[in-house]
């Protein structure tokens, strides 16, 4: 994330929908690529082929792996912080569509970057632009929705609404593919939904339109990774090809609507001090550090690390919410949260 707040801390099912998520295949197969300095079998002695990794390159191995974890759950939780901070301003919550296109620029930066050496995560093609535009249009439209959602309602109750989701997905797979699900995930979800109701009830700080914006959010969400798994198998391109040429066609779209769109606002023009600029700066280079730790991340670590990663990501944005929210939570907000991040961890544990 995007991208928007790269937190984006929903389990997804294992129809590989998030886009990032399906970048797994790719470093599974540099993973599983033969060096070139390898000795055949033919010539290898037993006792080489016998004989495990150093104990301290292992060591090494794994500390470097859980420092990229550590490093892209911190970011995450900055870049949403961020987020927020800077739509307090008035000219910057009229300004979404720019807002947008920046996030986009740096998700297409990255991509670009990454795709050279030395890194070279992936191999940079281009599609047919009539097959990818419309699902540009999507992207956009997904971290626009999340954005105001993020403007519109208290930092726990838009961590809520993004971890139902994964219900949603489920639901739209039911619909459009017949998929089923085991009694014991059908439970998690339900639990998922209960509390997210909950906790919008409960809720103090959340205005009808944020309700609103926050489902519509999480619909547009669900619809995208479905959307991105077909469009994978579709074109037989990885997760990071196709994210690359949604995000220099959503960039093009965005630079032409935002003019149109933020043109005649009044608060547009309103003056803003040097730390939101800042911010700003701070909050573009955070979502690089998320999507280059993400790259690093998907293949290095088992599916439970990841898991145990977002669910961390939930806990600290939602602790944050706690304490930076004017009021803090109420019971039945609590109760709401506790539900819907128990119902997540039971799915991701159900759903291996």
């Amino acid at each position: 994330m995007p991208l928007v707040d790269h937190s984006d801390n929903t389990i997804p099912p294992e129809n590989h929908g998030d886009p990032n998520i399906a970048l797994q295949e790719l470093s599974d197969e540099e993973d599983n690529e033969p060096s070139s300095q390898e000795k055949p079998l033919l010539y290898a002695d037993e006792e080489s082929l016998a004989a495990p990794p150093p104990v301290s390159k292992t060591k090494r191995k794994n500390l470097i792996v859980l420092l990229i974890l550590a490093i892209n759950t911190i970011s995450t939780c900055c870049l949403v912080v961020l987020n927020k901070f800077i739509f307090s301003f008035p000219r910057l919550q009229s300004l979404q569509f720019s807002f947008t296109a920046w996030h986009v620029f740096c998700t297409f930066a990255i991509l670009f970057a990454t795709s050279h050496s030395p890194l070279r995560l992936f191999q940079r093609i281009y599609l047919d632009i009539r097959q990818v535009f419309p699902l540009a249009v999507a992207f956009a439209a997904w971290i626009i929705l999340n954005n105001l959602s993020l403007l519109l309602n208290p930092l726990g109750f838009y961590q809520i609404a993004k971890i139902a989701t994964t219900p949603t997905v489920v639901f739209l797979n039911y619909l459009l593919n017949g998929d089923t699900v085991s009694r014991t995930v059908f439970a998690a979800l339900a639990t998922i939904c209960a509390g997210a109701a909950l906790t919008c009830h409960g809720s103090t700080n959340t205005t009808p339109l944020g309700v609103i914006i926050a489902i519509a959010a999480f619909i547009t969400t669900a619809v995208y990774q479905i959307w991105i798994g077909k469009k994978q198998t579709d074109t037989g391109c990885s997760g990071a090809q196709l994210l690359f040429n949604q995000s220099y066609l959503a960039l093009g779209l965005l630079g032409v609507l935002a003019p149109l769109v933020e043109g005649g606002s009044g608060d547009a023009r309103a003056p803003m001090d040097a730390k939101v600029w800042i911010a700003i700066l701070l909050s573009g280079a955070t979502a690089m550090v998320v999507n280059l730790t993400q790259f690093l991340i998907i293949g290095r670590t088992s599916a439970v690390t990841f898991n145990v990663a977002s669910h961390a990501k939930t806990a600290i944005i939602l602790a944050v919410g706690w304490l930076l929210e004017p009021g803090g939570f109420g019971w039945a907000e609590f109760v709401g949260t506790v539900m819907a991040a128990g119902g997540a961890v039971i799915y991701s544990c159900s759903s291996r």
